[in-house]
Order: structure tokens, then sequence, then C-alpha cells
């Protein structure tokens, strides 16, 4: 782009030095025009949606001419990664890593904040990597870009994901590399640590690709939720936990285990996207999202709830009154601990937020990912509360406190990785890590009372808060 629409600083020429115009960069080339119109008026199955046809059908028009080749997810995978075949050339660089995880997990650039990071990681992104340019603004100088929902490419980034060694692309430590050295939102609260492990755990569920691409375990892309939540956790027992009843007379213990409730249960997603506006947090956009296999994080400021897994709690028909959620919350502050906070959980309300059937039970996580003492606990409210709710709902809840291979799978063998990632999304507290402990208690110094930390009150403030 910048080598056809030159930016003023870097163009000389007369017309440029005396503010005449140039020719705008093209981008706007829009996507869908080939998709298949989704209609919830006549029956939606599972098995249509994960068709390679309809999978074929969504993003570029570039896929669909080859909807019905047993190589159309390895042509994919070869678009993702620049060319690269990656079934003769099956090493891939920190750049195709890092097209893969976008595909997957919404890693935003920080191109639109600052002129100066707009850097050349992004601009091969957009060249050789299936990255797309959303807008850049008048000065030609920044500009907006994501990968954004096309089936067919995340598809393609699970082939290549499942089927490297560990040694060669883990996705914690690749997913650290690129939160280190590239100019990309770190994601304050570790949203995106949380939406990499329901990843993972979801291709575990699935199964490996296989040499075209497809899972070759069961040949399905959906998994059933309890396969998925004990690809996530490491103890079984966590389908063998029950609920709590909640209604206006108070919270009953519900007497049916998760592993009865949902054995029925499906989901299909293979990507996260992070929605812009509230309002998409409903089951009407749910729905039709699930159809592009699309979880959702949530947008700046939501309230209560950072992200939400759909499934299908009966059956394999795409309904209204068949969607389910699994929700959750991320708190990276050391202020929750292992210790439960249920009044966090009851902030995450369905109903009011008009995300599922009252007759349907919702799963739901909290994750204290700073908390140092690692533990999975099932939260029985109604034997320490008697809480009372305005909408019943029958709700499985679960506080996930630290970031340990003892209670998610997906950490197991990688643990400095993911700790290392965890410590990156803690974007302000890196800033006052110094050469050494003096260093550091110099700089908190500086900026009073903006943390809990003692050196930030206590040359100021004889009682230093606890």
């Amino acid at each position: 782009m910048f080598s056809i629409t030159p930016t003023p600083s870097r163009d000389p020429s007369t017309r440029m030095a005396s503010t005449g115009y140039v020719s705008p960069p093209f981008y706007e080339l829009g996507f869908d025009q080939l998709a298949f119109r989704i209609s919830f008026s006549q029956t939606v199955t599972l098995s249509q949606i994960t068709s390679q046809e309809r999978l074929a059908s969504y993003g570029r028009p570039l896929w669909h001419p080859y909807c019905n080749g047993l190589d159309l997810i390895q042509f994919a995978a070869k678009k993702l990664l620049g060319g690269t075949d990656y079934t003769k050339q099956p090493i891939i660089d920190v750049s195709q890593q890092l097209a893969c995880l976008a595909q997957r997990i919404p890693i935003e650039f920080l191109s639109a904040r600052y002129v100066a990071q707009v850097s050349e990681q992004e601009k091969e992104q957009i060249h050789s990597h299936m990255r797309v340019i959303l807008n850049v603004e008048d000065n030609l100088e920044t500009m907006v870009t994501t990968s954004p929902s096309e089936p067919i490419l995340s598809e393609a980034a699970y082939f290549v994901m499942t089927t490297q060694p560990p040694s060669q692309f883990s996705p914690p430590q690749a997913l650290q590399n690129i939160l280190n050295g590239f100019a990309v939102h770190k994601g304050e609260l570790g949203e995106l640590i949380v939406a990499l492990l329901f990843t993972m755990a979801r291709d575990k569920a699935v199964g490996p690709a296989d040499e075209l691409g497809r899972p070759q375990l069961q040949g399905q892309r959906w998994c059933r939720v309890t396969d998925l939540l004990q690809s996530l956790f490491c103890s079984a027992t966590i389908v063998e936990s029950h609920g709590c009843n909640f209604r206006q007379s108070g919270t009953r213990p519900h007497a049916v285990p998760l592993s009865e409730t949902f054995k029925n249960s499906k989901t299909y997603f293979t990507h996260f996207i992070k929605v812009l506006e509230h309002a998409v947090v409903d089951i009407n956009f749910l729905m039709p999202l699930m159809v592009r296999g699309a979880a959702i994080l949530c947008g700046n400021g939501q309230r209560g709830i950072d992200g939400i897994i759909p499934f299908l709690f009966e059956g394999n028909e795409i309904r209204l009154d068949n969607i389910g959620v699994i929700m959750f919350q991320v708190k990276n502050s050391a202020k929750y601990t292992n210790t439960p906070n249920p009044t966090v959980l009851l902030k995450m309300d369905p109903l009011y937020l008009g995300l599922t059937d009252p007759n349907i039970p919702v799963i739901r996580f909290v994750f204290a990912l700073a908390a140092t003492t690692p533990t999975l606990s099932s939260i029985n409210h109604a034997t320490t509360y008697n809480l009372k709710s305005l909408n019943q709902i029958t709700a499985y809840d679960f506080w996930v406190s630290g970031l340990s291979s003892t209670v998610l799978h997906p950490v197991v063998d990688k643990q400095a990785a993911w700790e290392s990632i965890l410590q990156a999304s803690h974007g302000w507290n890196k800033i006052y890590s110094g050469r050494g402990e003096e260093s550091m208690m110099l700089r908190k110094s500086m900026n009073p009372g903006v943390a809990t930390d003692k050196e930030y009150w206590q040359n100021w403030c004889e009682r230093v808060p606890e």
C-alpha cells in the first residue's frame, strides 16, 4: 500500500509539497460476496454449517472455486503462510505463527494509536499473511488492520497448529514472542490468555488435523461441551460438579451433575472475535456468529463479562431455544485470590444480557489469573448464601485461580511461557520493573498513589494502605 500511495514525508514531489491531492489507497474490497446467506426460518444444523462448501463461502471470494477440492485447506494454509507450501516445508517462522494465532484469537496491532507503530511487521502481515486493512487515515501514516472472521483461514490455522511438533510451534511460546516482540495490544486483563486456553482445549477435544486439514479422530469440527471442559482442565471431576438453581425465593442445589445435564450438548467454535458494541452480546447475534464458528470476546467496558462460547444444548439444530452459553470473566489483579468471590460470578446474568433461553443451564467461569495458589473450585452458592434472583436460572459456576499446569491442560510443559504471557499482559506494571530493587522503588515513588504497592505511598503517607 505504501509503495503505491506514499505519505507526504516520503514523497518530495511538488504536488505533495504544495498540498495537492494524491490517489487514495485502494483497500475496500468487501467480504462475504459469495457467502451462503443463512436463514433460521429453515432448519439449520451443525453438519450443514461445518461442511467445506459452507466454510469456503465466507470471507473472500478467493475460496469459492476450491470449495469442493480435497486440498482446499492446504491451499488456504499456503495463502495464510505467505505462499509457503506447508505440506512440503513444515517449519514456519514467527511471522507465520502470528498469522495463524491472529486467525484464532483477536490480536490487535497498535498502528491506529501511534504513528511510529506502523511497523514493517504489520505491513508484512498485510502483504503476505491475509491480514485486512479496515481504514487508512488521511495522513497516510496510520491504519487499522484486522484478521477478521474468515472460517476457512481459521481451519487452515488449526491445521498448522495441530500438526506442528510442539518444539516447532508452541502456541503459548509463539504468543509470548509476539507480545514481547511485536507492536500489538496485550489485552490488559488477560482475555487473550483465556481465549487461547479455550482454543487449545477445543483443538485437543476435536483432535489433530489429518494431512488434508480435517479433524482425523472423528472427522467432526465440533466437540461435546464435556470434552471441551475435560480438555481444558486437568481434573476430570469438573464434570461431576453440581450446579445451583437460582429462584426468587433463594438458591437451591441442582441435583444433576454437569456430565448428565450437558451429555448431549455440542459446541462449534474455531476462533474468537472481539465485538465492538455491547449490543452484540445477545442471542440474536450469537446464533448467526455460531454459524461462522465464532466465539466472542466482549468489547471494552462490557459490564460483568469478558467472553462467551455458544453451544447447542440438545441435538444438532441451531435455533433460539437450543442455544446455551459458557460465560467467563478474567481477573488479572492480585486482589482476586484462590478464595472465590460469588458476587463476581453473579454479575454474569445470561437472562439480563439476553443470551439464552431460561430453561437452558449455563456454565460460568471466573479466571483469577494473578492468584498465587492454583485451584479449580466449584461454587455451590446454596451452601453459603441465600441469594435471591429476579431471573430464574440454573448455573454451574467455577472459580479458576492461577495459571498452572496442575489445573489447566494447555499449560502442561509450557508453564514458563504462560507466566511470561501473563506478565506481558500487565502493561502498566512492566514500566516500573527497573534494573534492580532500588531502581524499581525510585520509579514507583515518581508516580505517587497510582497502585497498591507500598513504594507508591511510603515517602508521603505515614500509614501505607494495606
